[in-house]
């Protein structure tokens, strides 16, 4: 994919990139929305093999007792030079290790962390997403 710029040499809008992992198929489930209220955004699943060549904002859930999922670090050994923001799910069942794993990325490879969302999130939480990522770009 050729990135588009704006003319300050700034990514726009257009060229948000939207990365994520998904177990259950709760992110899934969020990632599937937001590609419907955002069809002008890239939206894509970590999988073996996925690779990219821009800025992009993660979406991930919190695995074990506070972990970042394997799949997810092994991703971001690679990409770690992209990653702009984490957003992440998990059960507030869970306690003081709820969304652990955004807290982790974010500390690890300085990142802000957007927000912390239980679950497969709601339709809050996904404008909620998207109002953040979104001051990304000055809008």
């Amino acid at each position: 994919m050729t990135t588009q710029r704006a003319t300050d040499g700034q990514l726009s809008q257009s060229d948000v990139m939207v990365v994520y992992a998904s177990l259950t198929g709760n992110t899934k489930r969020l990632m599937e929305k937001l590609a419907k209220v955002r069809p002008d955004w890239q939206i894509i699943r970590i999988q073996d093999g996925v690779t990219v060549d821009q800025p992009f904002h993660l979406v991930t859930f919190t695995t074990g007792v506070g972990q970042v999922p394997a799949l997810v670090e092994q991703f971001l050994q690679q990409h770690r030079h992209l990653l702009q923001s984490v957003t992440v799910s998990g059960n507030m069942n869970w306690g003081q290790t709820f969304g652990l794993a955004g807290d982790i990325i974010a500390r690890d490879y300085h990142v802000p962390l957007l927000l912390k969302y239980e679950l497969a999130g709601n339709d809050q939480v996904l404008q909620q997403i998207i109002s953040k990522i979104e001051e990304f770009y000055g809008s």
